[in-house]
């Protein structure tokens, strides 16, 4: 039987729908410590990688609807 997520309380609690994508991704602790030893590496191209990913969504007409 499918689990149920509150989709209400999924957009206005940032705890359950932290807890909900953790669990969808099964994301860990040891995933929690991995970010946490690569973010001072990760942290200052944040923004390239984000404006990267945003440019190929934008390119199709489909995904620039939903983003």
């Amino acid at each position: 039987m499918a689990e149920h997520i509150d989709s209400n309380r999924l957009n206005s609690d940032l705890r359950y729908r932290f807890e909900y994508v953790s669990k969808f991704l099964n994301f860990t602790s040891d995933d929690i410590a991995m970010l946490n030893t690569f973010a001072p590496i990760i942290f200052p191209i944040v923004p390239v990688i984000t404006d990267t990913v945003y440019r190929k969504l934008f390119s199709f007409d489909i995904t620039k609807h939903y983003f």
